[in-house]
């Protein structure tokens, strides 16, 4: 058993290239104006599960992002297949983006929204993860931004605890988001994009010796 959180990364798997390649790829036709297709796939687990249920394999080159970005530009490949907020991050296919030479598909082959997991019996740490997360996103609609030098962030371990310590230690949610994949992907209502970058508050994993990972992991 876990305790599931509220989303606060909305996961979107998309299709970039030439409008004639990714209509092609949309529809799955590979004959005809279609017959030079050739899709580079961003390689995680959820890509290579949805793909083949889309495109035969002798279409589909695997590789990381990096990979796979500099292969769709240099012509290797004419659809590049992969998470929206890795193509927000790249600022070579943003340029691509807004000068019209690659488009992304308005037809997502996936949309995930990722959720916080803590271990059962952790209600304490739980609401401190929903309460820093809607903080930081609150903090974006009410202009709260990071505080300018190290004497505006208070020690947490001298002053109380307070939810304001996340944007003005950190960031609201949009500072984050653009801090870490750019200006231009952000956007209340475009629930398709993700909302920020994942948050990180350690492995399940055990450390140490223990039978119970979940229940006395880190």
């Amino acid at each position: 058993k876990f305790l599931f959180g509220t989303p606060y990364y909305h996961s979107s798997i998309v299709y970039l290239g030439e409008q004639e390649y990714i209509r092609c790829a949309s529809d799955g036709k590979r004959y005809g104006v279609c017959e030079d297709l050739a899709v580079c796939a961003v390689d995680s687990t959820e890509i290579r599960n949805l793909i083949p249920t889309i495109l035969p394999a002798p279409f589909v080159t695997f590789g990381l992002f990096p990979e796979m970005s500099e292969a769709l530009q240099n012509e290797t490949c004419n659809v590049l297949v992969s998470g929206s907020y890795k193509i927000y991050g790249d600022s070579k296919l943003q340029d691509k983006i807004f000068s019209g030479s690659y488009i992304m598909s308005s037809f997502h082959i996936s949309r995930d929204p990722l959720v916080s997991v803590i271990r059962p019996g952790d209600y304490a740490w739980f609401d401190l993860v929903e309460g820093a997360k809607a903080a930081a996103l609150r903090s974006s609609h009410r202009n709260i931004e990071v505080a300018i030098g190290p004497w505006t962030c208070p020690n947490s371990t001298e002053l109380p605890m307070s939810f304001l310590n996340a944007p003005r230690c950190v960031g609201s949610a949009y500072e984050v988001f653009e801090r870490s994949l750019g200006p231009n992907a952000y956007g209340y209502n475009n629930s398709f994009m993700p909302t920020i970058d994942a948050y990180n508050f350690g492995s399940l994993d055990c450390e140490g010796e223990c039978d119970d990972a979940l229940k006395y992991g880190t």
